[in-house]
């Protein structure tokens, strides 16, 4: 989000909420449904999954949120990505590439096996992966942007994967729900770094992970946010 703000779904409060650099809530924006995940857009708006089969466009201006338009699909929405000035959206089985009106261009990848294979997605530096967390499956899976599975990793230490944030520094960062754990994996290899966080950190069913300002952000169940320095979580070393 530009400026010095991060946007965060309130699942049962129905809202998007804006926050500053303290994480004080500044702003927010009522929908008509769940928001689920949501991602940046450029001029100072924002795509948010709304339960069901919606995207929400907001705005932010001058550190407020306004309902600009949405948009409707035929499939749920579930994750979303911009990139290229192309939507990328997940269902919970499968990822669409969109144009930013809604038209379909093409589905890029698709795992029935269960019913819930995909629960976010993020893309790698200069987009030629996309990292998926399947909690069914409880794997980690690497696919390229034509679809084709590269990987599929699980970790002892990672039970329900969740969210997920790809840095700079080459790390994929998973939620496991079921484990309380955040854990820092290498994304060349899907090799464990380290175990970022954990229950006896005050972990509770973490569900979404980020980086902001310098700082990793998690968001699980309850209305706490956890804050750890992503210099010390990136510096860590491999924990069993």
């Amino acid at each position: 989000m530009p400026e010095s703000y991060i946007a965060v779904s309130d699942y049962f409060n129905q809202k998007v909420k804006l926050l500053n650099e303290k994480f004080e809530v500044v702003s927010h924006c009522n929908l008509k449904g769940n928001p689920f995940g949501l991602c940046y857009m450029k001029n100072y708006e924002l795509a948010v999954c709304v339960k069901g089969n919606v995207i929400s466009i907001l705005r932010q201006d001058n550190g407020h949120l306004t309902d600009s338009r949405e948009l409707k699909f035929t499939h749920p929405c579930v994750d979303i990505k911009c990139m290229d000035r192309r939507f990328y959206i997940s269902s919970s089985t499968a990822i669409y590439m969109y144009t930013r009106s809604g038209d379909i261009v093409k589905k890029i990848f698709e795992d029935t096996t269960s019913i819930k294979t995909i629960y976010n997605f993020a893309f790698n530096e200069d987009a030629t992966r996309i990292f998926i967390s399947s909690p069914d499956t409880n794997s980690l899976k690497t696919i390229d942007v034509a679809g084709k599975v590269l990987d599929s990793s699980m970790d002892k230490k990672l039970v329900g994967p969740a969210g997920l944030w790809t840095s700079s520094s080459n790390s994929v960062f998973v939620c496991g729900q079921e484990s309380n754990t955040v854990l820092q994996l290498d994304m060349r290899n899907t090799f464990r770094l380290a175990v970022v966080a954990k229950a006896s950190d005050g972990l509770k069913s973490p569900n979404v992970v980020l980086c902001f300002n310098d700082r990793l952000i998690i968001g699980q169940k309850g209305d706490n946010l956890l804050v750890f320095s992503l210099k010390q979580a990136i510096d860590k070393k491999p924990q069993e």
